[in-house]
């Protein structure tokens, strides 16, 4: 696989940058309508759990929603589009020797930039609401590029399988909300029921919002269990897609 993606490297980089300019084409605010609206549901969530949870644990509860929701709107939102992007890319496949994981791979680095962009604009936030940055805040976008390394391992064993279960696209748009209220992007883990805290550490979302988060909120990277832990479910994730592609290859070009 990795050797696929530097062979066509230039096709990967190219068609990421020119899907992110064609997704918002026309438009005068750009990628920043990629944010306008998990922007309106900060504003919506921090009036609501302002007034539900005035003790709640944190600086600001803006602050802590936006460093939650900003990176989960880009994450979401590149598992759904990595999951349809062997039947969205369905004529090309068809005419081009090109291997599955490039379509895959450049869905993720379109959607790495993206997360860049919102990272930005979450730590802009953090100053606005008086946080100083250090050399904490140097981890965040690294924790966020691990997060879209995540989805597009994700999205390598869902693509595949959307292929041959088309209904699969429309599952996952589901589940990724759901998935966002089993972790703590809104909610903090103090205030969730106790079982649901309790289970925190078996989700796999929770490690990297969390080393998104604390940096930006209370100054503290993450620990080195917590990169351990994300560069095991990106690794595991990226092995396992790659082997399933493969494994599913003529089965894949037969069905497009």
């Amino acid at each position: 696989m990795i050797g696929d993606i530097f062979g066509h490297r230039s096709f990967v980089f190219a068609n990421a940058w020119r899907e992110t300019r064609t997704r918002y084409a026309g438009t005068a605010m750009g990628a920043f309508w990629h944010i306008v609206q998990p922007l309106f549901l900060i504003l919506l969530f921090s009036v609501l759990f302002t007034g539900l949870f005035p003790s709640r644990p944190g600086s600001n509860a803006a602050l802590h929603i936006m460093t939650g929701m900003l990176p989960w709107v880009v994450f979401a939102d590149c598992l759904v589009r990595c999951t349809t992007s062997l039947t969205d890319n369905a004529h090309y496949l068809r005419k081009l020797p090109l291997p599955e994981t490039l379509f895959v791979a450049r869905t993720a680095v379109s959607a790495g930039l993206m997360m860049l962009l919102s990272l930005a604009l979450a730590a802009m936030a953090a100053v606005a609401f008086g946080a100083r940055p250090n050399w904490s805040w140097l981890t965040v976008p690294i924790a966020g590029l691990l997060m879209i390394g995540f989805a597009f391992g994700l999205g390598l064993i869902l693509a595949p399988i959307h292929v041959l279960l088309r209904d699969t696209g429309q599952a996952i748009g589901v589940f990724s909300q759901f998935w966002m209220w089993l972790t703590p992007v809104v909610l903090t883990p103090e205030v969730m029921p106790g079982a649901l805290r309790a289970a925190q550490p078996w989700n796999p979302a929770f490690w990297f919002v969390q080393a998104i988060r604390e940096p930006l909120v209370s100054g503290q990277a993450a620990p080195i269990v917590t990169w351990i832990i994300m560069l095991s479910l990106v690794s595991a994730t990226l092995l396992l897609g790659d082997r399933l592609i493969r494994r599913l290859r003529s089965d894949i070009r037969d069905l497009l």
